[in-house]
């Protein structure tokens, strides 16, 4: 990785790549996917043509690149590769360079009334920062990145702020937002919207009810009784509550009936984000990968129905703080499957086994590779029990292709 907006910015100048369309940039620790996710479902519900740019994927790469919830087909994105190889000339570009490239170049060649553009490392040298926003929406910051962001919310919030644009809209999503991102929000003179000062949500029977304050945001819209869908985790809840706030702070660019904004909530597909799939034995994805993510999913076990044994199916990358996560999860687990991941960064399955034995009781299994985990895992659970499946984007990815493409078999 080479942290830098210099050669993606001559690419882009040689691609001659206009937006001719609203921006809204995404950047956060945790809930930019997600919030991506809400706020095109409500556009797209609201009639108008949306591109989203998201990373990673989980099953195909077409999923990060998507015109009005279409995943790009092959032949579309071998031709946006061509195109992006062509223009370089040379330029050496990063794997998440080249990709954003490519759905920069596919979102030029539709007609789009807004884009959404999820950073995929930091903000201030990512990709992605090469675009002019019109909005951006920064989500709860947490430590994830260390090695490249800091090695604390401050360090990490003063690279995430950096998407943000001298008198642009914010939309600042996080009750503990770091003071680098305020600060410099303040410097820049944008017109911040922050949770718990410009809006605030409240949540009963699982409907979610957004407030703005009149004395601060009069023109925005209140709501009551918002269907949220999926497991309704409380990060869910506040990446809903973010995404209707960057509605009303684009209202006057992009007019939103109510209406839309309540379709629009209730029919986004959140796939890998605390997913519960119902049967005798319950089974619960999630891609939760750091310290606060898996908070967010201890949490929703906590407080969901009462089964007789919790069994995880896990593996992470090992740049990631492998020991916090076992000990946050530990007490909830009975049994953990542990794999091998397929990937140059994955923690060796040895290291895995090390850390679990050393912060959980638990009994410990080791498996080839996810599917054969999973598999195992859901032969060993019995009815009333409960399979969590969680970590990385690439264990997930690879189970849930396969219980979406045969799901009596999975």
């Amino acid at each position: 990785m080479d942290l830098a907006l210099d050669r993606v910015r001559r690419v882009l100048h040689r691609m001659k790549l206009r937006l001719p369309c609203k921006v809204i940039t995404f950047a956060g620790t945790n809930g930019k996917g997600s919030t991506v996710r809400f706020v095109e479902s409500i556009y797209v519900s609201a009639g108008y043509r949306v591109g989203a740019y998201t990373s990673p994927h989980l099953v195909a790469y077409g999923e990060r690149i998507q015109v009005n919830q279409c995943l790009a087909g092959d032949d579309e994105l071998v031709a946006a590769f061509s195109a992006v190889d062509q223009a370089r000339q040379g330029i050496p570009l990063t794997y998440f360079e080249f990709g954003t490239l490519a759905a920069l170049y596919i979102f030029s060649s539709n007609k789009l009334d807004v884009v959404l553009l999820e950073v995929g490392l930091g903000g201030r040298l990512d990709a992605v920062n090469a675009i002019t926003s019109n909005l951006s929406c920064i989500t709860p910051v947490s430590l994830d990145h260390e090695a490249w962001l800091g090695r604390s919310c401050e360090q990490i919030g003063f690279e995430k702020a950096g998407v943000l644009r001298f008198g642009g809209k914010a939309v600042l999503n996080d009750h503990n937002v770091p003071t680098s991102i305020v600060d410099r929000a303040v410097r820049l003179k944008c017109k911040i919207k922050r949770i718990g000062i410009d809006y605030s949500y409240t949540v009963s029977d699982g409907l979610l009810d957004w407030n703005p304050d009149p004395s601060r945001w009069g023109a925005a819209r209140a709501y009551a009784d918002l269907q949220v869908p999926g497991s309704g985790d409380d990060a869910v809840l506040h990446n809903a509550a973010g995404a209707v706030a960057i509605v009303e702070s684009m209202n006057a660019d992009l007019l939103v009936h109510k209406n839309a904004v309540r379709k629009g909530l209730a029919n986004t597909e959140l796939f890998g984000r605390v997913q519960v799939l119902q049967g005798g034995i319950e089974r619960l994805f999630d891609v939760a990968h750091n310290p606060a993510a898996i908070a967010n999913l201890a949490s929703f076990i906590d407080k969901r129905h009462p089964v007789r044994r919790n069994h995880a199916v896990f593996s992470m990358l090992k740049d990631k703080d492998l020991a916090e996560v076992v000990r946050l999860m530990g007490s909830r687990i009975a049994s953990w499957h542990l794999t091998q991941l397929d990937a140059s960064r994955a923690a060796p399955l040895q290291d895995l086994a090390d850390v679990v034995s050393d912060h959980s009781n638990s009994e410990i299994k080791t498996w080839p590779n996810p599917l054969h985990a999973y598999k195992m895992a859901m032969q060993l659970a019995r009815p009333g029990d409960r399979v969590v499946v969680f970590g990385s984007f690439y264990l997930v990815g690879a189970i849930l292709k396969s219980v979406l493409e045969d799901p009596l078999q999975a």
